[in-house]
């Protein structure tokens, strides 16, 4: 094998070895709700009760005592930006906030714990 294809094969292999630990690093390994969950087997080979899930609205929402810091905005600019006429961060959107490591670490950051995750 000619030595410029033996380093070119080292070349691309180390990029897509990196690329590939990239992508899992990144993945958001977040697991959806099951609309529906077996409660109970019958033994004598019936249908298994069903129970429905009911899934309850959740809304991002930032009260009163926000400091103005900005340390939601840098750890989660997806769902959170700088409101500067009311010197409040604010949810980019309450209803289609994005699930993340990233909203997880910018909720405990919070030096005066004004993040929130309610339930309507």
């Amino acid at each position: 094998m000619d030595i410029r294809k033996l380093q070119m094969w080292v070349v691309i292999s180390t990029f897509i070895f990196f690329i590939w630990i990239w992508i899992y690093l990144n993945l958001d390994n977040t697991e959806e709700v099951s609309q529906t969950s077996v409660t109970k087997v019958k033994e004598n080979n019936e249908k298994p009760e069903v129970k429905k899930l009911v899934a309850k609205e959740t809304r991002l929402i930032i009260d009163s005592k926000c400091i103005w810091c900005g340390k939601c905005v840098r750890i989660d600019p997806q769902n959170f930006k700088m409101n500067y006429n009311t010197y409040k961060a604010e949810p980019i959107s309450e209803e289609n906030y994005i699930k993340s490591g990233k909203l997880d670490k910018a909720i405990k950051k919070c030096p005066v714990d004004s993040i929130h995750i309610i339930e309507v």
